[in-house]
């Protein structure tokens, strides 16, 4: 059996305070899984709708390979 890769995210919406989680992918690639990784941190972080995000790349028996959490400055 190959070793299966998960990315997950949750991040929270600072206009409606609703928190939103979900496994974006699912890969036998690493390779695949830290693009997704990358293109998610990329696509959350600095933008008008979120103010908190937390990424997670781990492998099917829960091995944190790479997490990274991003939370906007208080103004």
């Amino acid at each position: 059996m190959e070793t299966m890769y998960f990315v997950d995210y949750k991040r929270h919406n600072k206009t409606s305070n609703a928190w939103a989680y979900k496994t974006e992918l699912g890969t036998t690639s690493i390779d695949e899984a830290k693009k997704k990784f990358h293109a998610l941190m990329g696509e959350y972080i600095g933008g008008d709708t979120f103010d908190f995000v937390t990424v997670s790349l781990t492998d099917m028996f829960g091995n944190v390979i790479m997490c990274e959490s991003w939370k906007k400055a208080e103004q």
